[in-house]
């Protein structure tokens, strides 16, 4: 066995009695991400079609950070202030940025700036609906159907755990989407309405290193919750559809604690470690990891990752720094991520190698001759010193 498996095994036989039991959700669907590895350590009915309320916006924040700037201004129509539930008062005609409606409708959870949101980035909610469709079966989130951008009931829209998991992962890779959902409060200066944004997510400042994400309710979708903390290095991502009342916040903590308490975030490789080595053109070629590598362990059965290595074709010149394939992780066949690997040296081309051999030959018989010189003249510089003192 070798260091880094016994410094593994050392640590997780340490960690084995915090281990904790299955979670007992209330939620009619539920599922548990790490964020890191994309790997899913628990679910409940994760595949099956939910309404998901306000969980929504997830995806809505995510196509407008990815599509307009911040410092956008979003005019407010008639339609966006007439829209019904959950409101910051905008009126007709008001202006305010894109930031700060993202921040009402992921705080707030304003219905009206969601509408807002939509008709400022696309020119439609029809137009924006058909944008969020195709962000969702990019991100492989195949088993929904969204048809507004504030989660109102709707026959036809509807999602699933799974799906909700994989949108909130890429949602959480933006630094200003990380920034809105896990600040607490935030003043608001509307023409409607005056006052404190106040983040609907209890978790916040009372569940230890939770960081976001997004509530939900509705009569038919019941109490929905994504959930996310981080602690040691591992993030987890909790979903939960349809509980009902405090419940809620129960099921997320159950599956939290339980990620935190059961699973082990290790390092594979370190960012820019050497991963393999070969020999290109009589010169070794070393091929690194461009960024680190992490994967979850379970407390009670560690086991390395399953990983395979995909090259392209090495052929020099070979630049340091250069992509030259990937590591792509995972189980079984189903690849969760992948590492580029890049050149650790300059690997020339064959023929340059004779023309950097005559060219440093050169060099260096002029160096020997201009040293040779040297040494002379300063024999006749002290001789001529001498005489003339």
């Amino acid at each position: 066995m070798g260091a880094k498996a016994l410094a593994v095994a050392f640590i997780l036989g340490l960690w084995a009695p915090q281990t904790r039991a299955e979670p007992d959700v209330v939620g009619k669907a539920a599922l548990l991400m790490e964020l890191h590895t994309g790997k899913i350590v628990w679910t409940k009915n994760e595949n099956e079609r939910l309404a998901p309320a306000s969980t929504t916006k997830i995806l809505t924040a995510l196509v407008a950070l990815e599509r307009s700037p911040l410092q956008q201004i979003v005019a407010v129509s008639d339609r966006a202030a007439a829209t019904e539930g959950s409101s910051m008062y905008l009126r007709p005609g008001e202006r305010a940025s894109l930031e700060e409606l993202l921040y009402a409708a992921l705080l707030g959870s304003g219905n009206d700036a969601a509408i807002a949101i939509a008709e400022g980035v696309a020119g439609s909610t029809e137009a924006f609906v058909k944008v969020m469709n195709e962000t969702a079966r990019r991100l492989g989130a195949n088993d929904s159907s969204f048809l507004n951008p504030h989660g109102l009931p709707q026959k036809g829209h509807y999602t699933t755990a799974r799906d909700l998991a994989l949108i909130t992962w890429a949602a959480m890779q933006n630094p200003k989407f990380r920034e809105i959902v896990s600040t607490r409060i935030r003043p608001w200066k509307g023409e409607g309405w005056k006052g404190t944004l106040v983040n609907h997510n209890r978790l916040l400042g009372d569940y230890k290193g939770a960081i976001g994400v997004k509530t939900g309710y509705t009569v038919e979708a019941g109490q929905c919750l994504v959930a996310a903390a981080r602690r040691g290095g591992a993030t987890y991502l909790a979903v939960v559809l349809n509980s009902r009342g405090r419940a809620i916040w129960e099921d997320a903590r159950e599956l939290l604690d339980y990620g935190f308490k059961n699973y082990a975030l290790l390092e594979f490789v370190k960012e820019g470690e050497t991963v393999l080595r070969m020999d290109i053109g009589g010169r070794e070629l070393t091929l690194n990891a461009a960024a680190p590598v992490r994967y979850l362990v379970s407390r009670n059965r560690p086991t390395k990752p399953r990983y395979h290595i995909i090259l392209d074709q090495l052929k020099p010149p070979i630049a340091e720094g250069e992509q030259l394939g990937e590591v792509v992780f995972g189980e079984g066949k189903r690849g969760l991520r992948s590492v580029a690997l890049v050149a650790g040296v300059d690997v020339p081309e064959p023929g340059s190698l004779h023309i950097i051999f005559w060219i440093g030959l050169v060099a260096a018989l002029g160096i020997f001759i201009h040293r040779r010189r040297k040494r002379r003249r300063p024999h006749r510089y002290r001789f001529s010193r001498r005489i003339r003192f």
